[in-house]
């Protein structure tokens, strides 16, 4: 039916007659029916309830069914809700009839809140789950805690959201993290939504939470578990090193990075032989980067190479001969023997003549990534037991 310019808002409706009112009511346009509905309520009451009723089944529009049942719900037709609750095709129109049922019965009261948690369970559009989530987080309603964790994976994000919100403000003020949400932060797609949990997770006993977790689950994707231990070291985390040593022993250069920002000062002297090797590391890889993979991969390595030297300089004086096993010793006897052989090539040591900050330099023009200085290659060695080579050195004058 065409729009009657007569009835050009609700105020030229409502001061119809209650007979034009029920005509339109019936065969107005959506808007005219919903302006009729409202008006002929405004008049009688609830004794218009038998012909809105009827408005509502019979109106092939969604938007009228919702403008009558919010008249209805006011007239307290809870079992006629119910119905559209339950049965009406479209999702958007249930969605509003679950509100209604909320807001026509008192705050908490068990009815409703049984009632909307078997349509929280049982109804297939994420709308209507989303909307009976939002009045239990406008505390409309009670509902079990398993009954929400079970969404935690919803396949629509504003239901995860909301679960996540709901699960978070119940278990963050006890120093907790809710375990539902755990496996949310690494299979979770919205990046949005996975920051906020992995942030929250961070809160929660200073971190050391979320790092337990990513060392207990080592299936977990490298790149998913590296986004998280850098999430960490973003806030400034630091953790002893038998927290971090099951994440090192997965030998992950994707992770190795992770772990030595990670790595508390304090536990330098007891990762030593993990960290000279991820010192070393670059030293091994002389061929040219041929890929950005292979690129990636490389500056990963350097990175991590130059924190574990940083670390390695602060022990470097605490150290003793008595502190290493013969792996460390195996180890620093490899590593300056290629720090040895490089200087005999010059691929390590003429920037360094040359009084250039090599760490400053594009990473293209970095030889074999960076330089050890002299100092702390004595420092290196004096740590080894002495050679008959150095022994006769050090006789001759």
């Amino acid at each position: 039916m065409t729009f009657d310019p007569e009835f050009s808002d609700f105020e030229a409706v409502r001061t119809r007659p209650s007979d034009e009112l029920r005509a339109l009511l019936h065969r107005g346009d959506p808007i005219e029916r919903a302006w009729a509905g409202w008006a002929l309520a405004l008049q009688i009451g609830a004794a218009a309830n038998p012909e809105l009723i009827a408005a509502a089944y019979a109106s092939p529009t969604p938007g009228v069914r919702s403008l009558l049942l919010v008249v209805l719900a006011s007239h307290g037709e809870r079992d006629l809700l119910e119905t559209f609750a339950q049965d009406d095709p479209d999702d958007d129109v249930r969605a509003a009839a679950c509100r209604y049922i909320a807001l026509a019965h008192p705050i908490h009261d068990p009815g409703a809140s049984d009632f909307l948690a078997e349509r929280l369970r049982n109804d297939d559009s994420w709308r209507v789950r989303a909307e009976i989530l939002r009045l239990l987080r406008d505390d409309r309603i009670v509902l079990p805690r398993s009954l929400i964790e079970a969404f935690a994976a919803d396949e629509a994000l504003d239901v995860r959201s909301l679960v996540a919100e709901l699960l978070l403000s119940a278990f963050l003020p006890t120093g907790s993290f809710p375990s539902a949400l755990e496996p949310r932060v690494v299979a979770e797609t919205d990046q949005d939504l996975r920051r906020r949990l992995t942030q929250a997770w961070i809160t929660v006993g200073g971190g050391r939470a979320l790092l337990d977790w990513v060392a207990l689950n080592p299936s977990t994707d490298p790149t998913v578990a590296a986004e998280l231990m850098e999430a960490l070291a973003r806030a400034s985390k630091r953790f002893e090193w038998s927290r971090l040593k099951p994440i090192a022993d997965r030998q992950s250069e994707l992770l190795d990075g992770q772990v030595v920002c990670l790595l508390h000062r304090n536990s330098v002297r007891a990762a030593w032989s993990w960290l000279l090797e991820v010192w070393a590391r670059p030293l091994d890889s002389v061929q040219a980067a041929n890929d950005r993979e292979t690129a990636r991969r490389d500056r990963r390595a350097y990175e991590a190479a130059r924190t574990a030297e940083r670390h390695l300089r602060r022990a470097c004086g605490e150290v003793v001969r008595d502190d290493l096993s013969d792996f460390d010793l195996a180890a620093i006897t490899r590593l300056t023997e290629q720090i040895e052989r490089d200087r005999e090539v010059g691929r390590e040591f003429w920037l360094e003549d040359e009084g250039i900050d090599v760490t400053k330099l594009p990473i293209r023009d970095q030889p074999h990534f960076y330089v050890i200085d002299g100092l702390f290659l004595e420092r290196i060695r004096a740590l080894l037991p002495m050679s008959d080579r150095d022994r006769q050195n050090r006789r001759t004058p």
